[in-house]
């Protein structure tokens, strides 16, 4: 990677300085990244979960490559993020999870960031799953999808009564929304058919 030279640094730190160039973000998490953390919270109270981490400090490039090939390598996770990483309390990586909606649109560039992340996960065998509000699993399909059947046996008193009430409202309320933007969807779907009445109007 290239180095700083000294008047690039000397610039940087001139533009720093200037009042109202930074902004502190309203939230760290947007509100169903913030669902889902409760929801990892919930499935995994023994285990630390991080929100928006680097894919470069989740992978690293095996030994082996050198060169041009290894920075190759780097570069198709240097600039990639996941949505959260679950780990034991000894912080060992136990799974990666991403939140999307089904219906999130996304260009061209990002479709195969996308893929390349998901091929550096899977070629590093570390388990991957990604959920799309607001059909989220249940915390405890969750935990066996990622912990595997075993994690049935662990003593009840480890999990939480019931999920997050943030959790669940969340969810009623994107549902709402949905079927809301899919009943609207049908009626201007109807308004436009041949025959219709006000589909001179409406179209």
């Amino acid at each position: 990677m290239s180095q700083w030279t000294e008047g690039e640094t000397t610039r940087l730190l001139s533009s720093a300085e200037l009042p109202g160039l930074y902004l502190l973000r309203s939230r760290f998490l947007s509100k169903a990244e913030n669902v889902v953390y409760l929801l990892l919270k919930a499935a995994f109270p023994r285990h630390e979960i991080f929100a928006r981490v680097r894919l470069a400090d989740v992978l690293q490039v095996k030994i082996g490559p050198q060169g041009m090939e290894r920075l190759r390598a780097f570069r198709k996770i240097a600039n990639q993020h996941v949505g959260f990483v679950v780990c034991d309390r000894d912080m060992t990586i136990i799974a990666i999870v991403d939140s999307k909606e089904p219906e999130q649109v996304q260009n061209p560039r990002d479709q195969k960031l996308e893929i390349i992340k998901q091929r550096c996960l899977q070629a590093a065998q570390v388990k991957y799953l990604c959920v799309y509000p607001p059909t989220l699993p249940r915390y405890r399909e969750l935990r066996e999808q990622i912990l595997g059947p075993a994690a049935d046996l662990v003593s009840t008193s480890e999990l939480p009564l019931a999920p997050s009430r943030a959790v669940g409202a969340w969810i009623k309320k994107r549902s709402a929304a949905v079927r809301r933007r899919t009943r609207r969807c049908r009626a201007s779907r109807a308004r436009c058919l041949p025959g219709s009445a006000s589909r001179r109007s409406a179209c």
